[in-house]
């Protein structure tokens, strides 16, 4: 390419790399919001941990996106200008950006997540019964969902 008026016959290819972008980038999101939505366990703690992980994906997943659908409208509106460029080049530093800002985000997540929680033990009553010296559960016990605990601090008093 020689000349700004051999652009014309690369137009085709510029329409399929801004929508092939755009369409991946969005397929992507939309994947991982699906998945992310189909690991709730009912827990709070994970399911919020989940909640901000689909956030996550979803800005990330659509500042990329948009910017790449304003450089393909950017060249289907104005073919004979370069304005499309610019966009086209803030794609990369969008998808660097995107990656480094999940980075960063782990540190944060990660102690959100092994916050300690505090279980009193004279606060706790229990839902065994005892028949015959055999112990069972009671119906109470299955209508409750099952504790799961990372971290355990135990204070007795």
């Amino acid at each position: 390419m020689q000349t700004f008026s051999q652009v014309d016959s690369l137009s085709s290819l510029m329409f399929l790399n801004f929508a092939a972008g755009t369409s991946s980038d969005l397929s992507v999101a939309l994947a991982l919001c699906y998945l992310l939505r189909g690991s709730r366990t009912g827990f709070q703690r994970t399911d919020s941990l989940i909640r901000v992980l689909m956030m996550y994906t979803v800005n990330t997943g659509l500042i990329v996106a948009l910017d790449a659908t304003a450089g393909m409208f950017s060249y289907v509106f104005m073919p004979h200008n370069f304005i499309f460029l610019g966009f086209y080049l803030l794609l990369s530093k969008l998808y660097l950006n995107s990656y480094l800002a999940i980075l960063n985000a782990r540190t944060g997540l990660r102690e959100k997540l092994d916050d300690p929680k505090s279980i009193h033990l004279s606060r706790m009553r229990s839902t065994m019964e005892w028949r015959n010296g055999v112990g069972y559960s009671t119906e109470e016990q299955y209508s409750q969902p099952a504790l799961a605990i990372s971290k355990v601090r135990v204070v007795l008093g």
